[in-house]
């Protein structure tokens, strides 16, 4: 069953509004607790406690909203709980609402300082709740304070902003690894103890990984594609945050921490009141009907006696489980899951930049990478021996493997010249012996996705089943070659001999569309995200070549509603000529040729839509010429037009993407047909039929 990730998709909790920060007093007692301070002497903590306040704000609130402070009365926090992101503005930036320079996060533990964040040409600095936080707040003057008066507190604050500073220059002013890490803090996944990653460029959208999470829990508890960064998405999947927001919204006790991992874990006895789920910010926790569920295989814990017409539902990371169904299922080890401070170390997994070499990354679960050359090297091998001999016993026979083999005395019958190559005896039945035997293992992936990971790793049955088609591929190869020989020499071919052709056809088919297939779905992400780096590059590019830079904001975001706007119509038109549109605005009705039909209806809409683009920013040239830098203004022109060229080729791409899940019903539809063909040619050719 195909799983449709638009489908899967639930409506993150809304962000808090904005309001003025209120702050507390903080009590003594409670400062005794507060890291850095609880070492202090106790008359240093007196002395101090009237400066210091204790601010509390919910996600999406405002801990710092304007202009740099400098000097002595310039803000210093101390995160107590929680995450708050810290970004830069320009003048431009900020006039126009343009997004800001993300350039660090701090967490529990860390304290935030003005010179840290405020460089030349910065008017504005925002410092954000990321989830719901407690800050201490207090100045620079009495930070300076407290450095002349405990020596220890100074070294341990000097350690802290050191790991805070080194944090910025590694992550955030890297030039590759910027974007990414200003990506992990806009997504918030900072304050995540778990994040699932699933590699575009190697998953081949066999929806395993739903599947298994569906016929180990009774419901989906992975999610769609909740956000993507390059060639790798993150799935709508629960992060068993630091500071969770659904935890404290259940009124009757039904989601809790687990005594042992730790996890966010929901009770069978769940009344569905919908306030976990409403209170979620990444959208993770999904509402199912009861009616829906096997509740006796599933849920047999659940009371006979509990309450409510739905029951929430998340993932729990397969609690009580030795593995975890989705990552277990996946057979290229495209999804895996890493921890959330290790999160930044595993930034090469989501660019798309070609050096230094990061084309070569592979994923934590691709168990079988380091045995992939070996099983090349044994494919090349049996390439290369069964093509010479099959040609040389054709061709040239006395330098065939046998004939040398009996003329160096390893053999004791010399090869028959007149018999050298027959499909029907000797070297050819070998040949379709060994090609049949490798055809029946590609089948045996089947066996290994019902039988995984106690026979071994899922990943390693599909190693199994992509070498063995290659080498099922050549021998049966060689054994029709020598047919085709026949048939082209006028022999009459017997019934079983044309069923072992039918079925070298048929086997082709299959090996060719598992491999193309599996070629556009590895290009097909990568393209987009070179595509989407094109696009931010082409807006660096344009916004540098105008006088005022305020001007290129507006003509680029002009630009940008008028696509959007035609896109919406284009999604309207395609819904409506797909099928029935249901109430979450899904199309109802996804079959083959409808696909098909409304991409190549689209690609005709996309190349008229690119002309007219062309032809509305060519227009545009007077009302640029005095804004944009001296003899720049065709080359402005020609990057506008390329960049919302690329915008709608990425469109194009997710189409595409779509009509490519059907791929792998070709595929295996036409592999079953190829065994069911391979077992009639074997049982006809020992007359058992």
């Amino acid at each position: 069953m195909s799983t449709d990730a638009s489908a899967l998709k639930v409506k993150k909790a809304t962000p808090k509004a904005k309001k003025e920060n209120t702050a507390s007093p903080i009590e003594l007692s409670e400062l005794k607790t507060v890291p850095f301070f609880k070492s202090l002497d106790e008359n240093i903590q007196l002395k101090i406690l009237p400066k210091l306040q204790k601010i509390s704000l919910a996600r999406a609130e405002n801990l710092f909203d304007g202009s740099p402070v400098q000097g002595e009365k310039s803000p210093v926090f101390l995160i107590l709980k929680g995450d708050v992101s810290i970004l830069q503005f320009t003048s431009e930036q900020k006039e126009y609402q343009q997004e800001g320079t993300t350039v660090n996060y701090l967490t529990q533990g860390e304290f935030y300082l003005e010179k840290l964040a405020f460089k030349e040409g910065i008017s504005h600095i925002e410092i954000k709740a990321m989830c719901p936080i407690e800050v201490l707040s207090f100045s620079y003057q009495e930070l300076n304070y407290l450095f002349s008066k405990d020596k220890n507190f100074r070294d341990a604050f000097s350690e802290m902003i050191q790991s805070v500073i080194e944090r910025q220059v590694s992550r955030f002013d890297h030039d590759f690894q910027k974007e990414i890490a200003a990506f992990f803090v806009k997504e918030r996944l900072t304050f995540s103890r778990r994040v699932k990653i699933k590699r575009m460029d190697i998953c081949i959208e066999c929806d395993g990984c739903y599947d298994a999470c569906r016929d180990r829990h009774g419901t989906d508890r992975l999610g769609g594609s909740e956000v993507h960064f390059g060639i790798t998405e993150i799935p709508q999947n629960c992060h068993n945050c630091v500071v969770p927001e659904c935890i404290d919204k259940c009124k009757f006790g039904h989601i809790t921490r687990h005594e042992v991992t730790n996890e966010i874990v929901i009770s069978d006895n769940c009344v569905g009141c919908t306030q976990c789920s409403r209170g979620c910010s990444f959208g993770a926790i999904r509402m199912h009907p009861i009616e829906t569920l096997d509740l006796a295989k599933y849920f047999p814990d659940r009371k006979p006696d509990a309450k409510g017409k739905n029951i929430a539902q998340k993932c729990d990371n397969c609690t009580d489980y030795e593995d975890r169904a989705c990552i277990t299922a996946c057979p290229t080890g495209a999804l895996f899951q890493v921890d959330g401070d290790e999160l930044f170390n595993y930034w090469e997994q989501f660019t798309v930049y070609k050096n230094p070499g990061f084309e070569k990354v592979v994923t934590p679960e691709d168990q079988v990478n380091r045995l992939r050359p070996y099983f090349l090297y044994f494919t090349l091998l049996n390439l290369i021996f069964v093509f010479y001999e099959t040609l040389s016993r054709l061709f040239i026979p006395e330098y065939a493997l046998t004939q040398l083999g009996y003329e160096f005395g390893m053999i004791s019958t010399p090869l028959d010249p007149i018999k050298a190559f027959s499909p029907g005896n000797g070297f050819g039945h070998l040949l379709g012996y060994v090609g049949g035997i490798f055809m029946i293992l590609t089948q045996t992936y089947t066996l290994g996705k019902q039988y995984a990971p106690k026979w071994g790793s899922l990943q390693q049955w599909m190693e199994i089943h992509i070498w063995s088609g290659f080498l099922g591929f050549i021998y049966g190869g060689a054994h029709s070659f020598g047919l085709l020989i026949n048939l082209y020499q006028g022999v009459v071919l017997k019934n079983t001999e044309i069923i072992a052709i039918f079925t070298f056809v048929l086997f082709s088919i299959a090996m060719i569309s598992g491999i193309v297939g599996r070629y556009l779905l590895y290009q097909l992400p990568r393209g987009r995200s070179e595509i989407e780096l094109e696009i931010r590059q082409a807006k660096q590019e344009i916004e540098n070549l105008f006088v005022d830079r305020r001007k290129a904001y507006q003509l680029i975001s002009q630009l940008e509603k008028e696509q959007s706007a035609s896109y919406a119509k284009e999604v309207a038109s395609e819904k409506k000529d797909d099928g029935e549109v249901s109430e979450d605005g899904q199309t109802s009705k996804w079959h083959m040729g409808g696909v098909v039909k409304q991409y190549w209806t689209d690609l005709k809409q996309y190349l008229k839509q690119n002309r007219e683009d062309a032809l509305k920013i060519l227009a545009l040239r007077e009302q640029i010429i005095n804004d944009v830098k001296e003899n720049q203004v065709d080359f402005v022109l020609q990057r506008l037009i390329d960049k919302q060229k690329a915008s709608r080729s990425v469109r194009k791409i997710n189409q595409l993407s779509k009509i490519l899940k059907f791929y792998r019903v070709i595929h295996v539809s036409i592999g079953h047909i190829t065994f069911l063909a391979l077992l009639l040619h074997i049982l006809r050719s020992f007359h058992l039929i």
